[in-house]
């Protein structure tokens, strides 16, 4: 399964809020502020005598989260378990509270179809984890990398590092909140996997322009519904015709 596509070369940094463009791509002037703050947590679990989250700067494979600015934004075909791209981190709450946000893939995506921490698939009942030891004590959300999709607000309201400019429109992506707890955290902070459901595809059956039936558009993802998304042909379709990002393919 490609991780990435050259067609969809995008810097992680164009996640946060941008005043500047290379290569036709929006990096955010933020990008620092987020790798202070996620250095501090680093600094924060080992005064505390436990590992960091992930080691910065680890390999960037779907299994291995990694802290990299210059990492291409890969694009999920059918369902996979992605640990993903970490642009921020912070803690909050006079320190109670750690939030983390992984880019996942090029959406518009399915979505999520399961969580996994430390090798355990958990139960959700509106985002909140009701598995054990982490029952009601970490939290999650998801985007789905929608053209138009908005900040995480929770997030935003509780982090003096995070605000409504950091859309990452068009990068599905996941939100974890874990509350500090000296027993759940004992064995070191919870390594998450996303069992995701890759990117919508082109479906030219569904094309009433193209002969077929349906509203989807070619050149217009948010038209593309959820079906077919593992489907072979499908997504060779979408690798050919690659991802577009700030107009450029």
């Amino acid at each position: 399964m490609p991780q990435a596509i050259p067609a969809a070369i995008a810097a992680v940094g164009s996640f946060l809020s941008a005043t500047a463009t290379v290569a036709g791509i929006s990096l955010g002037v933020t990008w620092g502020t987020a790798i202070q703050a996620t250095l501090a947590v680093a600094s924060l679990a080992q005064s505390l005598g436990r590992k960091p989250p992930e080691q910065i700067g680890a390999p960037g494979r779907n299994l291995t989260v990694s802290l990299d600015p210059n990492a291409p934004r890969q694009v999920v075909y059918g369902r996979a378990a992605l640990a993903g791209v970490r642009p921020f981190a912070d803690v909050y709450a006079s320190n109670q509270k750690m939030g983390l946000v992984f880019a996942l893939s090029q959406g518009p995506c399915v979505g999520l179809h399961a969580l996994i921490l430390d090798d355990t698939t958990v139960t959700l009942s509106s985002g909140t984890v009701t598995t054990s030891p982490w029952a009601n004590k970490v939290r999650l959300q998801t985007e789905n990398g929608a053209s138009d999709a908005t900040a995480f607000s929770s997030l935003a309201s509780a982090s003096s590092y995070f605000d409504s400019n950091m859309r990452g429109r068009g990068i599905a992506k996941a939100f974890l909140e874990v509350d500090y707890d000296e027993d759940m955290l004992a064995g070191g902070f919870p390594q998450a996997l996303f069992v995701w459901d890759g990117v919508k595809v082109y479906d030219p059956r569904k094309d009433t322009t193209r002969g077929g039936s349906g509203a989807h558009r070619f050149d217009d993802p948010d038209t593309w519904d959820g079906d077919g998304y593992d489907n072979l042909a499908l997504q060779a379709l979408h690798y050919i015709r690659g991802v577009y990002e700030n107009g450029q393919r």
